[in-house]
């Protein structure tokens, strides 16, 4: 560099023009190659030569322009040392550089002096004006010749991809990284042009707080995840500190990386530093300065760091964080502290916990659709492995529930993916029980973690201390998630001492092997983490969780059962609901050890809850398998289980098995059982009315009596709604309407007092069809539309259904049989899907309702309604009968709109 500018030693300054003479075939313009050089050291070189120094300057300016001009190249410009050609063609610029090197380290300098000289290559767009150039690519030049060394090369991506391979012999280019140009948003990538005759290794780029590893290049295409690449690049706008946590496999790094790159394309250079490979926390900040080419003063090296990063814009991504929590956490907060125009974003199990950190969860994928961001993952990546895949609809179903299996866990549907060179679909998926076997076959080029399933959870897993893995292997007997009194019952006594789990079942959540859903104020594991967690159990230790989980569910479904009938049943109906998975599982490991009594105190506890959604298949099949487990099981549990099966038998439509039970538990029930025992006498007098029985009329009132007496016993005040209700359904078969409708006032009237929501929907749906054999079809429509509503609000399957088949006959009778004939659609394909038929529980009626649907319409005109109902789901076939209700003349039995509008 020129000695007038001795501050800055070996600085490229901009050209000015007219220093030389025009050559006589011009300059290049278009796509331009140019080459800048000066001399490292030039300030000490003029200090040490004096009066020597004109003619060194001299020798140095005759041999680089004697390079160029011999490879083609124009030597535009020379200022102090300081040298500026331009080159048509890069491969000729290439050759001119390493023809200048070679010609540098030849001559006998003065004494013992060396001149070295630093040169830069890069192309770009540029237009000759006078002798010389105005354009970007010259400044651009000018800042990447200041950061080599002397003796170095550094050439541009641009200029790499103008050469187009065309290299001087022996010769090759190394990529460097990319370097961010002062007054240059975008940062430039950077490759040292090696050869035999150059030296090969050099410090650190000077002035390389601005120089950052090039992040690595993806294989595959990104899928899916938009959204979250929209909150993440939002929250990196925003925030100087943002966490990616999600568990092993879930694609954390992919999505930061996706980010990352992003992000730099705006103008910030961005650079990865991996962590995974760092045992010890001493060791981070020198891993952050190997990523950043940046060599450590002694002393403190954070501090170190902090320093050579003061000044840069920058977005430091620290992957695999959750090894080194505490050291990575300092480190953030200290170079955040100290560095403005810094923003890390890094990626772990668990958060950083550092002020001002935004966390944003990586959540396994969505698996629900074809079009799913699982199944779109798992086809490209199949379609790498076996470019002939083209899954037919049969395979996409297949597909789907691999996905759902492999809780959308991106490195699982990877792994999966590849597994089909060797496997077919259908055994892939069948195999999936025993997953970590099946994705065994480990990928090549990627960390040891991340090459099968297991080890990706090895990761996190062995480095759980004592009482966080206690609580890990623990909860994987829950298979439907759990609440903290689950935890507390089962996996407690695993911690020794009457530790809590609040602290433990917390850390696991904040290392994502564990899910909070905050609505329902539930934990769950991802099915693939905790079948890993059942691995380390030893047959001992599953059966003794397992024995306590057993006995916890029991004692949970009995506490909750008498709840269901009152207002605080909406409470128990969501925890029966969100337990659903661990009372199969409970059940299923209380016959498979002959535990049969506590089998039966589960079956006969959650009855109603089966008999309300529907799975009357399954209740029916528990409860047998429960009572022949349980021969000898006390008498109150037996007889709750036999009426659980005979209020099934009832959805059933099997009027037999229900004359049996109820027989049984008026016979068997100890004095304690008032209440089973008052609704069996109210279902044994209705079964002999439905058996044609001539005096079940007369004796019920003497049966209710006996009922209401044995409901009192037992402080139980629903049962006198059901028997009110029942009252109501005696009078419609006897033909008295006026009776039954006031009956069913009262039914209504006593439901709503004591907050039995059941019976309120039972007994509107009885006065729809009292209505109908009125014939007043509109006032029909709207009671079965109020009970429809009553029983979609609790979430009531079976009552739904059964409602809805009478608010078919009723839109037929109200003049609307096209409605009767969507709703009648919706239910034929709604009763596969709950597992219950209205149409057995109510034959009679419910075949009259279908004649005179069909009857009403032509067969084109019925069978295009039945279609169009049979795509509804629930609320959909509700909505057609609420709509109509609506729409139908406002006219309505007295008293029911004033209770439950």
């Amino acid at each position: 560099m020129a000695p007038a500018d001795p501050g800055v030693d070996g600085a490229a300054t901009s050209p000015s023009v007219g220093r030389l003479p025009r050559s006589p075939r011009g300059l290049p313009a278009g796509l331009v190659t140019f080459v800048m050089a000066d001399i490292e050291g030039s300030t000490r070189l003029f200090h040490e030569l004096g009066d020597g120094y004109p003619a060194l300057l001299e020798q140095y300016r005759a041999l680089l322009t004697r390079a160029c001009r011999r490879n083609l190249g124009i030597v535009v410009e020379t200022d102090g040392d300081s040298l500026l050609a331009a080159f048509a063609d890069a491969g000729d610029a290439l050759a001119a550089c390493l023809e200048a090197q070679q010609g540098l380290a030849g001559p006998k300098w003065t004494g013992r002096v060396r001149v070295l000289a630093r040169i830069g290559v890069h192309t770009g767009e540029a237009t000759p004006m006078g002798n010389g150039y105005v354009a970007l690519a010259v400044h651009q030049v000018a800042r990447i010749c200041a950061g080599a060394h002397g003796g170095q090369v550094l050439v541009s991506e641009a200029a790499v991809d103008a050469a187009g391979g065309r290299l001087p012999q022996n010769a090759e280019l190394a990529v460097l990284g990319s370097f961010r140009l002062r007054g240059f948003p975008a940062p430039v990538q950077l490759a040292q042009l090696h050869h035999p005759d150059l030296r090969a290794d050099f410090p650190p780029l000077r002035g390389l707080g601005n120089v950052a590893a090039v992040l690595p290049i993806p294989l595959t295409s990104f899928v899916g995840r938009v959204r979250e690449l929209d909150v993440l690049g939002a929250r990196i706008a925003a925030q100087r500190l943002v966490t990616v946590v999600g568990p092993g496999g879930s694609g954390k790094t992919r999505l930061a990386l996706e980010a990352a790159r992003r992000h730099e394309a705006r103008g910030t250079p961005a650079v990865l530093v991996e962590l995974a490979g760092t045992s010890a926390a001493a060791l981070l900040p020198a891993q952050v300065a190997t990523a950043l080419g940046i060599q450590l003063s002694v002393g403190d090296p954070v501090s170190a760091l902090a320093d050579a990063l003061r000044d840069r814009q920058l977005l430091l991504l620290l992957d695999n964080c959750e090894h080194l929590l505490d050291a990575a956490a300092l480190l953030a907060a200290t170079l955040l502290a100290r560095c403005p125009d810094l923003t890390v974003l890094a990626t772990s199990r668990q958060p950083l916990g550092v002020p001002g950190e935004s966390v944003l969860p990586c959540e396994p994928l969505e698996t629900d659709g074809d079009d799913s961001d699982a199944v779109r993952l798992f086809l490209d990546r199949a379609r790498l492995a076996v470019p002939s895949v083209e899954p037919s609809p049969g395979d996409l179903a297949l597909v789907r529930q691999l996905c759902a299996e492999l809780d959308g866990l991106p490195l699982a549907l990877e792994l999966a993916a590849a597994a089909l060179t060797t496997m077919p679909l259908t055994e892939l998926v069948t195999r999936l029980g025993d997953r970590f076997a099946v994705l065994s076959q480990g990928v090549r080029g990627v960390p040891a973690r991340q090459q099968t399933l297991a080890a990706t959870i090895r990761w996190s897993v062995d480095r759980l201390p004592a009482n966080e893995l206690a609580l890990f292997t623990a909860v994987s007997v829950f298979s439907g998630g759990f609440a903290t009194d689950a935890v507390d019952a089962v996996a407690g006594p695993e911690l020794g001492d009457g530790a809590s789990t609040l602290a433990p079942l917390r850390a696991l959540a904040d290392k994502s092997l564990l899910q909070i859903d905050h609505g329902a104020g539930r934990y769950r594991m991802l099915e693939t983490l905790r079948q890993y967690a059942d691995t380390l159990l030893d047959d001992a230790a599953r059966r003794r969780l397992r024995d306590r989980q057993l006995a916890f569910l029991a004692e949970l479904a009995e506490r909750i059962e008498p709840t269901l009938r009152g207002r605080e049943g909406a409470v128990g109906w969501r925890r029966l609901d969100a337990e659903r998975l661990n009372v199969r599982a409970a059940f299923a490991h209380a016959l498979a050890t002959d535990q049969g009594e506590a089998a039966l105190r589960i079956a006969a506890a959650v009855s109603w809850w089966w008999y309300r959604r529907g799975q009357v298949a399954e209740g029916r099949r528990w409860l047998a398998d429960a009572l022949a487990a349980a021969p000898a099981a006390r008498a109150a549990v037996r007889v709750r289980a036999l009426l659980g099966d005979a209020l099934l038998a009832y959805l059933a439509g099997d009027v037999v098995s229900i004359r049996a039970r109820v027989e049984e538990v008026v016979t068997l029930a100890p004095e304690e059982a008032g209440d089973t025992v008052a609704l069996a006498i109210v279902l044994r007098a209705f079964v002999r009315a439905l058996l044609g029985e001539t005096e079940a009329v007369a004796d019920f009132e003497v049966e209710a009596r006996r009922a209401v007496a044995a409901a009192e016993r037992s402080g139980v005040a629903w049962v006198r709604a059901e028997i009110a209700m029942t009252r109501g359904q005696f009078a419609r078969m006897a033909g008295d309407a006026d009776a039954a409708l006031r009956h069913l006032d009262e039914a209504e009237a006593i439901a709503v007092e004591i907050g039995h929501s059941w019976a309120v929907g039972s007994a509107l749906f009885v006065r729809a069809k009292v209505l109908l054999a009125l014939g007043r079809g509109p006032e029909a429509v709207r009671a079965a539309a109020m009970g429809v509503s009553a029983a979609l609000a609790d979430d009531d399957a079976t009552g739904v259904l059964a409602v809805l088949l009478t608010g078919a006959g009723a839109a037929t009778a109200a003049g609307s049989p096209r409605s009767g004939a969507v709703i009648l659609g919706a239910i034929e394909t709604l009763s596969r899907r709950v597992g219950y038929d209205p149409m057995q529980m109510d034959p009679v009626d419910g075949q009259a309702y279908v004649a005179a649907t069909r009857a009403a319409l032509s067969p084109g005109q019925y069978a295009a309604a039945h279609t169009e109902g049979a795509a509804l789901d629930l609320p959909g076939a509700c909505a057609v009968l609420i709509d109509l209700a609506s729409a139908v003349p406002a006219v309505q039995a007295a008293g029911v709109a004033e209770r439950l509008d």
